[in-house]
């Protein structure tokens, strides 16, 4: 384990090591902020980009909540593929986790099974105010070594103690008020899905969830219905 590596601009990462950068997300569902976020990541030259998946536990599991992540691996996958529809990313899935202690080896454990060096990755990072730590966090790492993260820090920077760089992007011009939360309880045929950065796919899936005389509008947590449908049919 090594200490701390914090990068803060574009130009810093170019002068790295960096091989891969991570996008760690749920975009339940991807809005304009995400996609403004990943097209900086995908423009960078002589990296990958890594889009990091998260929440995906599936039905039985005891932190399984549809209703907050309406869509499954398959739909976020093809949710990127059609916003970026000429670009290639390592897909990597994660479940949600009761103590942060666990949060850390699942993501290093995911990039090694992918051959990843975790030395050479950052992950890029936008910090939105309820994403600081509202009490203090502990830790430990596997060679027993206890870390603290005080109150009013950031979860992520608990990955940066497993030898994977943050960068904490300050350059970036993105509406931090944009929330997937809020947009979930939206009319998809409304004008408000300009928020969205794939609507029109949204649309499609969220409208397998409705009996097609439905007279009620086509909104967001259908999607909810529609993973409900897919995990207990399996």
């Amino acid at each position: 384990m090594h200490n701390p590596r914090f990068l803060y601009s574009q130009n810093e990462i170019k002068e790295s090591n960096i091989k891969y950068i991570l996008s760690i997300g749920k975009r339940q569902p991807m809005h304009i902020g995400h996609k403004k976020s990943l097209e900086k990541i995908l423009n960078i030259k002589n990296t990958k980009i890594i889009y990091v998946i998260g929440s995906v536990n599936k039905g039985g599991d005891p932190l399984f909540n549809p209703f907050i992540n309406p869509l499954n691996i398959d739909q976020q996958i093809e949710q990127f593929k059609r916003v970026f529809p000429n670009k290639e990313a390592i897909f990597i899935p994660i479940l949600d986790v009761k103590e942060m202690s666990q949060w850390g080896p699942i993501i290093i454990n995911a990039l090694k099974e992918q051959n990843i060096d975790p030395k050479e990755c950052a992950i890029h990072f936008i910090g939105k105010p309820e994403d600081r730590l509202n009490d203090q966090s502990s830790f430990f790492l596997p060679n027993g070594k206890k870390i603290t993260l005080e109150s009013g820090r950031w979860l992520i920077e608990a990955l940066a103690y497993y030898d994977i760089a943050i960068w904490f992007d300050q350059e970036i011009e993105v509406d931090l008020s944009l929330s997937a939360r809020n947009l979930r309880g939206i009319d998809l045929e409304s004008k408000e899905t300009s928020l969205l950065a794939a609507p029109k796919y949204l649309l499609e899936i969220a409208s397998k969830a409705k009996d097609k005389n439905s007279q009620y509008p086509i909104t967001l947590r259908d999607l909810s219905l529609q993973r409900i449908k897919i995990e207990t049919s399996n």
